[in-house]
C-alpha cells in the first residue's frame, strides 16, 4: 500500500512531535484536495468555512502518537462531526421556516436537481458520507468506522445497504447497470 502523504510529514509522525509549518502545509497540500471534494459532493456546494474548521481543529489535537493514514481519517472524523452539527442546526432551522410558512400560507417549491446528483441526494446523509469515504477515498471499513464513530462491523453493513439503495434509487430514475 503507497503511502500517500508527503516524506515531511511521515518524518513527524515518527518523531512523535508536532507538525512544524512545513509539515503541515505539505499534509494540507496532499489532504485538502480529497476532503474539499467530499465535503462538496455531501454538502452539495463549496464549503471552505467547513474545511478550515476541520484543518483548525486538527492543529488543536496532538497527533503525533498516530500514523499518518490515522491522522487522515481523523480528519476526516472531523468534518464529519462538523457537518452533522451543522446539519442539524440547518434541519430545525428548516423546520421551522416551513412551520412558520405553513401557518402563513407561504409555500415555495423546490428547486429540481439533475441526473446522478439529484440520485445521490437522495440518500440519507450518513449513507452519502459512507459511500463517498468507501468509493471515492478509499477508506477501509475500520477507518470508515473511526470517521464516522461506528464499529467496523455495522459500517459493512450500512455499506451494503447504502449500496443497494443508491442502486434501488439510479434504477428508479433511468439509470441502468452497465
Amino acid at each position: 500500500m503507497t503511502d500517500f502523504l508527503s516524506a515531511p510529514y511521515a518524518a513527524a509522525a515518527e518523531r512523535s512531535q508536532p507538525m512544524t509549518r512545513e509539515e503541515f502545509e505539505a499534509f494540507y497540500r496532499e489532504t485538502a484536495p480529497g476532503l474539499r471534494s467530499y465535503i462538496r459532493r455531501i454538502t452539495g456546494n463549496h464549503d471552505d468555512d467547513l474545511l478550515h474548521d476541520a484543518y483548525v481543529r486538527l492543529l488543536g489535537v496532538r497527533t503525533s502518537h498516530l500514523e499518518p493514514r490515522q491522522v487522515r481519517s481523523y480528519l476526516y472524523r472531523i468534518a464529519t462531526t462538523i457537518l452533522c452539527d451543522r446539519w442539524r442546526r440547518v434541519r430545525r432551522h428548516r423546520a421551522w421556516q416551513a412551520e412558520t410558512a405553513y401557518l402563513a400560507g407561504d409555500h415555495q417549491p423546490d428547486l429540481p436537481e439533475s441526473g446522478f446528483a439529484r440520485c445521490f441526494g437522495q440518500l440519507e446523509l450518513r449513507e452519502r458520507m459512507m459511500l463517498w469515504l468507501a468509493h471515492v477515498e478509499g477508506l477501509e471499513h475500520k477507518e470508515i468506522a473511526g470517521v464516522m464513530a461506528l464499529r467496523s462491523a455495522s459500517v459493512r453493513v450500512l455499506l451494503f445497504r447504502a449500496r443497494r439503495r443508491l442502486e434501488r434509487i439510479l434504477r428508479e430514475n433511468g439509470w441502468e447497470q452497465a
